[in-house]
């Protein structure tokens, strides 16, 4: 079987995604513990999805018809505060959160932190950049990466 990212037809991406999920997500009544996990196959799906028939699979036979995946940022920016040991003159973080939901609006799923990135510009004039990708121990342990 071709990796995934290599596949770019509606056909092979459907043989691929089937052999990840027995059923959508749709169809299935799912326990808390087995969330993360789920999100974490989609989010991995649509990154490496190589065109718009690929992207069509996931949703008919990943999510299936009654599913869809909300994404969220949180932004925080702040002057002048202390952050890991340093001072910051400037300071700008971006919390991205996932959840799985029904089109009837209710919650499939709780909403899980993804990924969190970091710009400062310490008192120095410095820039750090700090982005952390909270899913990736997920997404190893699902046997995707």
């Amino acid at each position: 079987m071709k990796k995934f990212k290599n596949i770019d037809n509606y056909i092979e991406a459907t043989q691929y995604i089937k052999s990840v999920f027995n059923v959508p997500v749709s169809e299935t009544e799912l326990e808390e513990a087995q969330e993360e996990e789920v999100i974490a196959k989609i989010i991995w799906l649509f990154d490496n999805a190589k065109n718009s028939a690929v992207r069509a699979a996931i949703h008919h036979h990943a999510l299936g018809s009654d599913v869809y995946i909300d994404t969220q940022e949180e932004k925080e920016v702040l002057q002048d505060i202390h952050y890991n040991g340093m001072f910051c003159d400037y300071f700008s973080q971006s919390r991205y959160y996932a959840q799985l939901k029904r089109y009837d609006g209710t919650n499939k799923t709780l909403r899980y932190l993804t990924e969190v990135a970091t710009y400062i510009v310490d008192d120095s004039g410095e820039e750090h950049f700090i982005q952390k990708n909270i899913l990736n121990k997920t997404r190893l342990t699902c046997g995707l990466l």
